[in-house]
């Protein structure tokens, strides 16, 4: 009979971040994954067919993690605006949590793997149907431009602020929300 091995997702995902953050994605091997995540190398081959399939499905995973965290705060009897900060936290949260690999999968091309686009387009729904209710509730107007840009420019700034301004969280969340409550 098999071993059934626990969190076996969270595992991997844990090693594969850890290893990309130390040294960098060019230098990871699967057999590193392994020996990281406590894994057999040939159960890892079980699961993925190489690094980048590894690689990529576990990030896309997280990220899918992320969208449901984000939906579930849309779902939330709040005030919109209150949601807009819940919102910008749990991604911050979020992308904290892979501080470094976003960047390593950028430099490598692995972002333009279909399942990224995926998440692009499911995150855009979300932050689309987070300003509807904030247009609806505050009697706002947004114009699809401007909330591309925002969007964009909202996901960007977080993404720098979790890679500049490392041991300065609260910090950085506050400067998100007064940023995003200026311009929205």
């Amino acid at each position: 009979m098999p071993k059934i091995i626990e969190n076996i997702e969270q595992k991997i995902f844990n090693a594969v971040v850890q290893l990309i953050r130390k040294h960098g994605y060019s230098a990871i091997s699967m057999r590193m994954i392994a020996k990281e995540s406590g894994i057999a190398v040939g159960t890892l081959y079980n699961y993925y067919s190489d690094k980048e399939e590894l690689t990529t499905t576990v990030v896309y995973l997280s990220w899918r993690e992320t969208l449901r965290n984000l939906e579930v705060i849309l779902d939330k009897e709040e005030e919109s605006r209150k949601k807009l900060h819940l919102f910008l936290e749990r991604l911050y949260e979020e992308i904290s949590q892979r501080r470094g690999i976003g960047s390593e999968l950028m430099k490598h091309d692995l972002y333009k793997d279909e399942k990224f686009l995926e998440i692009q387009a499911e995150y855009t729904r979300i932050f689309r149907r987070l300003l509807k209710d904030l247009e609806e509730e505050e009697g706002k107007t947004f114009e699809e431009d401007f909330i591309k840009r925002i969007q964009k420019n909202l996901m960007l700034i977080t993404i720098n602020l979790v890679n500049e301004f490392i041991e300065e969280d609260q910090e950085n969340m506050d400067y998100l929300k007064n940023v995003a409550d200026k311009l929205l």
